[in-house]
């Protein structure tokens, strides 16, 4: 089945999602903001940072492909870089209809299962994206500790033990050097899988030029997705302390991971206007801050995704087979 077909059993939800963004954004609206003012505020804004958030999230998916092949090729999967980032951009653009942002992950997988096979193509995702859950989240903890604003203590270091805890756990991995396993053979169910899974951990953990590769790829992407929070507060004429924005960049990327919503819309802004107020930023700008966030990756990576898939597709080819060499 293709993928499109796939994501019509995903269909019936997406009118769910559609009514939970509205009402988020409606109860803000009603009970929050002035829609005059929010109207006014975004005739007001500045194009050459929108511009440079649109760029930087382009970049910023060279860098996963890159990551990703990287962790493909440690067990000598040959996919070209092209036709990962093909993949990466199709799947974002089809993405509008998955539920959640995990979902565009998991049609990831599915996408190049040909070419590797299914435990490769998940294992490999699993881990690359294991990377960049642990940095953003340790990117938000450090943030919650330096961030000049009005938090209790016990809140303050509540909140960042809990955002560092899976980038000390990940650290904690590579810290000790992992045993050698065996690869699972192709089959074997999730037992095989998840032997998969920790085949490619131990295999990075004992490769050093490799993890620091990826880890180092992983800190750069991060860094590009909060720097596009950074460059759309400019746009709405905000100068936040950099403590500050590493802390509304991580909301803004784990709001568009809950399957509730559409791309994170209604939830993003529910969770800005709250967290901005504790800077004394209006609701107003927050909404429009967290608005923008879904505004910039339509023409950066939806509308060329989804080209992309009209024009062939998503899933690749099972690569030809080499020819039997006959032992003499």
């Amino acid at each position: 089945m293709s993928v499109i077909g796939r994501l019509g059993r995903l269909a019936g939800s997406l009118p769910v999602r559609i009514a939970v963004s509205l009402a988020l954004l409606g109860w803000l609206f009603t009970s929050h903001l002035d829609l005059g003012r929010l109207i006014r505020a975004s005739t007001g804004l500045a194009w050459p940072p929108l511009v440079a958030a649109v760029g930087a999230l382009i970049v910023g998916r060279l860098l996963v492909t890159l990551r990703w092949k990287l962790v493909l090729g440690r067990a000598g999967r040959t996919v070209s870089f092209g036709e990962l980032l093909r993949v990466v951009f199709v799947t974002e653009g089809v993405g509008l209809l998955a539920p959640g942002n995990l979902l565009i992950e998991g049609m990831r997988m599915f996408a190049v299962s040909p070419r590797v096979g299914t435990a490769a193509a998940v294992s490999s995702v699993v881990v690359e994206r294991s990377f960049a859950f642990a940095v953003m989240a340790g990117a938000g903890g450090v943030g919650m500790l330096f961030a000049d604003l009005p938090l209790a203590p016990e809140f303050r270091y509540a909140g960042a033990f809990l955002l560092l805890l899976p980038t000390v756990v990940l650290a904690g991995l590579f810290a000790f050097r992992l045993p050698d396993l065996e690869e699972p053979d192709a089959g074997g169910g999730p037992v095989a899988l998840l032997r998969r899974v920790a085949v490619n951990f131990a295999f990075v953990a004992r490769a050093p030029r490799l993890l620091f590769a990826v880890l180092g790829l992983t800190v750069a992407m991060q860094g590009i997705r909060i720097a596009v929070t950074w460059l759309l507060s400019e746009a709405v004429g905000l100068s936040l302390d950099p403590h500050f924005i590493m802390i509304l960049g991580p909301v803004a990327f784990f709001s568009g991971l809950l399957p509730v919503s559409m791309m994170g819309l209604g939830v993003r802004e529910v969770s800005f206007v709250p967290l901005l107020a504790l800077a004394g930023i209006g609701g107003e700008t927050a909404v429009l801050l967290g608005l923008l966030h879904v505004a910039v990756f339509l023409p950066a990576l939806v509308l060329p995704g989804l080209v992309l898939y009209l024009l062939g597709g998503v899933r690749l080819r099972t690569a030809p087979r080499a020819p039997a060499v006959e032992e003499g």
